[in-house]
């Protein structure tokens, strides 16, 4: 049924496919994009298999700004380059990790800058297969000390309820009324510190039941401070009169 279509019908086709994930890391974006040529062509040649990350397994993190808590398990279970284990919310949403830590649970990291003296170690996550798990791209940014100082994700839930449940009780975010799906946040003097940002897309589809709410999430400890992404975001909104 493809075989009349232009080579252009392809490209189209493959950037509508990939173009959603690629924005979450500019690397993958540009591996991506490299391979059109051969993911279109339609030949016996058939590219490389994506490798998908591990996650292992640590404690529950403690409050942001503050010791962490020695409750009972975050953190992702070792893995192979093949395939990545489950990890569960509380396994990831924690500032107790190191970059070894990272570079030895995940078989793709990638390296990112911050606005300010921060290295992030950016990479991928998928908590599961429910409509309450997380799939996108997480974030840690350390210092010079290697201490975790922000933690990042921006990815899609179908239902925020238990990623909210966990964020309210262990980091004290609190609601904000909004006209978005939701907006959660702490404030250090007046300022947001750390904050939760959800909104629907905009086709919330009945057979897409994991992709019916986009997150944008940030927790920082006080000396690092809201990036200016997220002020910037929330600046515009406050604008807007969303919030």
């Amino acid at each position: 049924m493809f075989n009349n279509r232009p080579s252009w019908f392809y490209g189209l086709l493959v950037a509508a496919l990939v173009g959603p994930y690629a924005l979450l890391d500019k690397n993958m974006l540009g591996n991506l994009w490299s391979k059109i040529p051969s993911l279109t062509s339609f030949t016996e040649t058939k590219p490389a298999a994506a490798k998908i990350d591990a996650a292992g397994s640590l404690r529950h993190p403690g409050e942001i700004g503050a010791a962490s808590s020695s409750l009972a398990s975050f953190g992702p279970t070792t893995g192979s380059n093949r395939g990545a284990p489950v990890c569960d919310i509380p396994e990831v949403f924690r500032f107790d990790v190191s970059p070894q830590w990272i570079t030895s649970h995940w078989p793709r990291v990638t390296t990112v800058l911050a606005e300010t003296d921060l290295q992030g170690l950016r990479v991928p996550l998928v908590t599961g297969s429910r409509p309450d798990d997380l799939a996108g791209s997480l974030t840690y940014y350390f210092d010079k000390k290697h201490v975790v100082q922000r933690i990042a994700f921006q990815g899609n839930t179908g239902d925020e309820r238990r990623l909210v449940a966990f964020l309210t009780q262990y980091y004290g975010l609190k609601p904000v009324p909004t006209l978005g799906a939701g907006l959660y946040m702490t404030k250090v003097q007046g300022k947001p510190l750390s904050t939760l940002h959800l909104t629907w897309p905009p086709v919330v589809a009945k057979d897409k039941p994991t992709n019916r709410c986009e997150i944008v999430l940030e927790l920082n400890r006080s000396s690092a401070g809201a990036s200016q992404q997220v002020q910037q975001l929330l600046d515009h909104e406050r604008r807007a009169k969303r919030w």
